[in-house]
């Protein structure tokens, strides 16, 4: 008796045990019903867990009847393929990882840089600011001098223009501007 012939008996409805149905659905399940024992695509009768079955035609039985031994080493090709491609894209995404972490590490310098040159710039904003203060305070002083020199030169003749007297800036509690003081 021929091989084929031998598993043929394997093709059978294994809910109704028939095996003169012309037709045959293989779940995904597993198990094989004939054609009026499959009511519903989704749902196996025999398991009662929802699944999807197809038609087994030549092709199919084709496949489901090779000697075992050949769809051993089948299956050991699809295995170690698989293996082998999960492998590589293990090793791909460790690679991808790396870039991404030198990236990270760049970007994370970058952003202390640009922090470090934004205080800079505050604080040179600030000195700015100080310095512009500190020179109109200075020009008002200026001024100031120059109109109480004008007013003691006519109020105060006798003054002798060779004497000198030592002056210097002081903030007033209220007015909170400087003046100079005699």
């Amino acid at each position: 008796m021929k091989e084929e012939h031998i598993l043929q008996i394997l093709i059978y409805c294994q809910y109704c045990r028939t095996t003169t149905q012309p037709k045959y659905f293989l779940g995904d399940c597993s198990h094989l019903l004939c054609e009026n024992c499959l009511s519903n695509f989704d749902y196996c009768k025999i398991c009662k867990d929802s699944t999807n079955f197809i038609l087994v035609e030549k092709d199919t039985k084709k496949k489901i009847l090779k000697n075992p031994s050949e769809n051993f080493n089948d299956s050991f090709k699809f295995t170690l393929f698989q293996l082998n491609s999960a492998v590589n894209l293990v090793y791909h995404y460790k690679e991808q990882i790396e870039i991404y972490k030198k990236l990270l590490k760049k970007a994370k310098n970058e952003l202390e840089l640009s922090k470090k040159s934004k205080k800079i710039v505050e604080e040179s904003n600030e000195n700015s600011f100080v310095n512009n203060r500190i020179n109109q305070i200075y020009k008002r002083g200026r001024l100031n001098s120059m109109l109480s020199d004008k007013n003691r030169g006519k109020s105060n003749n006798k003054l002798n223009s060779s004497v000198t007297s030592a002056s210097r800036i002081t903030l007033e509690r209220n007015k909170g501007l400087f003046r100079k003081k005699y």
